[in-house]
C-alpha cells in the first residue's frame, strides 16, 4: 500500500509545477485558450471543452492559489472563444453575469436553434436545393420555374 503512495508522491513531486513562473505560464495558456478553440462551433461543445481545460490548469495550479483563475477570467475566455453572432445574441438577450448565467444563455441559445432547424423550418429550408431549377430555398413542387414552365407547356398546347 506504501509504495503506491510512494509513487504518486514522486511523481507529484517530480512533475508538478514549482516555480512561478512556469504558475504564470499556465495561467497564460488558460487565459489564451479562445486562441486554439476556432474548429469547435456548438457551444455546448466549447462550454465543455473549456471546462476540461480550466479543471486542467487548477490541479496545475495548487501549489499558487493566487494565480488561480477568476470566474471573470473563465466568462471572459468563454466569450473570446464564441463566433461573433452567437456573442451578441448572449451580451444583448442573455445573461453573462456569471460562468453558470453564460452557460445557461448559451444553452439556451443551441436549444433555439435545434428547434429552427427542425425539418420544414424555413432555415432548414434554406440549404435545400431544387431539383427542378437547382435553386436554394425550396423543393421541386414548389418551384416557381416549373410552374411557369408547365403552364407554358399548358398553353402551348391548347394553341395546337
Amino acid at each position: 500500500m506504501s509504495c503506491g503512495y510512494e509513487v504518486v508522491r514522486t511523481i507529484t513531486s517530480q512533475y508538478s509545477i514549482v516555480s512561478r513562473m512556469e504558475a504564470v505560464y499556465v495561467r497564460d495558456s488558460a487565459l489564451k485558450l479562445f486562441q486554439s478553440v476556432g474548429g469547435i462551433k456548438r457551444p455546448t461543445d466549447l462550454i465543455r471543452h473549456l471546462e476540461d481545460a480550466f479543471a486542467k490548469s487548477e490541479s496545475k495550479l495548487t501549489n499558487f492559489p493566487e494565480l488561480k483563475l477568476s470566474e471573470a477570467d473563465r466568462c471572459s475566455v468563454l466569450l473570446q472563444s464564441l463566433s461573433a453572432e452567437v456573442r451578441q445574441h448572449v451580451v444583448l438577450h442573455g445573461k453573462s453575469d456569471d460562468w453558470e448565467a453564460l452557460r445557461k444563455s448559451l444553452t439556451y441559445y443551441e436549444e433555439q436553434l435545434r428547434l429552427c432547424d427542425l425539418p420544414g423550418s424555413a432555415r432548414a429550408l434554406s440549404d435545400v436545393l431544387c431539383d427542378y431549377c437547382g435553386k436554394k430555398g425550396h423543393k421541386a413542387e414548389q418551384c416557381w420555374q416549373k410552374k411557369r414552365d408547365e403552364r407554358a407547356a399548358a398553353g402551348g398546347d391548347l394553341q395546337t
